[in-house]
């Protein structure tokens, strides 16, 4: 499971970095409202992209932070 934690995490940053790139283009280089943080239009642009990148972060901290454990809760692997 580490190796998909790790996977997800790479996914999850990479994700994040470049919607955070293409926010700041928007804003700077295109001057579009909806770029403007916490905006009307931000919201309906942009929080769906960040959401699912930080699922992605948050999977993989999950995935990663559980050690030696095989399955869920209360199962024995003996």
């Amino acid at each position: 499971m580490k190796s998909v934690g790790k996977i997800f995490a790479s996914i999850g940053i990479v994700g994040l970095v470049i919607t955070i790139g293409m926010n700041l283009v928007a804003l700077v280089g295109f001057k579009k409202a909806a770029a403007v943080f916490a905006s009307p239009g931000w919201w309906s642009s942009w929080f769906s992209c960040y959401v699912v990148w930080a699922v992605f972060v948050f999977s993989a901290l999950g995935l990663l932070l559980t050690k030696g454990r095989d399955g869920p809760v209360g199962t024995k692997s003996d």
